[in-house]
């Protein structure tokens, strides 16, 4: 005898936790996400690095992902303090200091950042 698969119905959306969302309250609480400002948050388990705008790598994340359409500005035309570069290689510009977006990952996730 076959086994019965568990199969997903047709139509069922995948998450997409990688990927700057804008969410209302009720999303907010069943997801661990962050705010970033104005409105956009972000998953910290798909934080790759975060990015001051001193360090030499800033401008080469900016560039690739803007070159790549990879580049989201989430700054609200307020001063870019920090670059949130995400595992699927997008760069979301954010106006938010870096330590205060480390202060909400840690809030989520109290595990140890590594700095530099």
């Amino acid at each position: 005898m076959a086994e019965a698969k568990d199969h997903k119905p047709p139509g069922t959306l995948k998450p997409l936790d990688n990927l700057l969302c804008v969410c209302n309250k009720a999303v907010m609480a069943t997801r661990s996400i962050i705010s970033i400002g104005y409105g956009n948050y972000v998953n910290p388990k798909f934080i790759k690095e975060i990015l001051g705008p001193d360090s030499a790598r800033w401008k080469k994340v900016k560039a690739w992902a803007s070159g790549r359409r990879r580049f989201v500005d989430a700054a609200g035309g307020d001063k870019t303090r920090c670059i949130v570069y995400m595992t699927s290689g997008h760069a979301i510009l954010c106006s938010l200091s870096c330590d205060l977006v480390k202060e909400r990952i840690m809030e989520v996730f109290p595990i140890i950042i590594k700095d530099g």
